[in-house]
């Protein structure tokens, strides 16, 4: 009787293990979803644009921001050539959007961008007609991204 009662428990704690196992998955597949649908939804991507690149910002305020960073496609519905920048606070609840509108010859160039406690950047690559450099800074001031100089 011994020996019957240890099988039944030792099958008992492993399909405890499996069951908890089981429901973190699931937790962590239904959360993965919800953030893909988020992803997918126009309010997060609007039109016209396409997801260039994505940092976590520790900002100096002790705070924690994600930027999103988007470009136009095309010239799409009147949409201005250039990017849009997306801020949003740890819960991903939308901050900040800027648009930057830019030239043409900034549609295929090379887009850096790094992210510093105190500031963002953008750095546009553009090798049409000559290859040259141009960088955009921002700064968070009243939950606001605001164009900045680099001193």
């Amino acid at each position: 009787m011994g020996k019957k009662l240890r099988a039944m428990v030792l099958v008992l704690a492993v399909l405890v293990v499996l069951v908890v196992i089981y429901q973190s998955s699931i937790a962590k597949i239904t959360g993965a979803g919800h953030e893909w649908l988020r992803r997918q939804s126009s309010q997060f991507c609007h039109s016209g644009y396409r997801l260039r690149g994505e940092h976590v910002w520790h900002n100096e305020d002790g705070q924690t921001y994600y930027v999103y960073i988007f470009e136009s496609t095309v010239v799409h519905r009147g949409i201005d050539p250039g990017i849009q920048i997306l801020l949003e606070n740890s819960e991903h609840q939308e901050i900040d959007r800027i648009d930057v509108a830019s030239p043409h010859p900034m549609i295929g160039s090379s887009l850096l961008d790094s992210i510093h406690p105190s500031r963002l950047e953008v750095v546009f690559h553009i090798r049409e007609p000559k290859s040259k450099m141009q960088c955009q800074i921002w700064e968070l001031k009243d939950g606001q991204l605001v164009e900045s100089e680099f001193v």
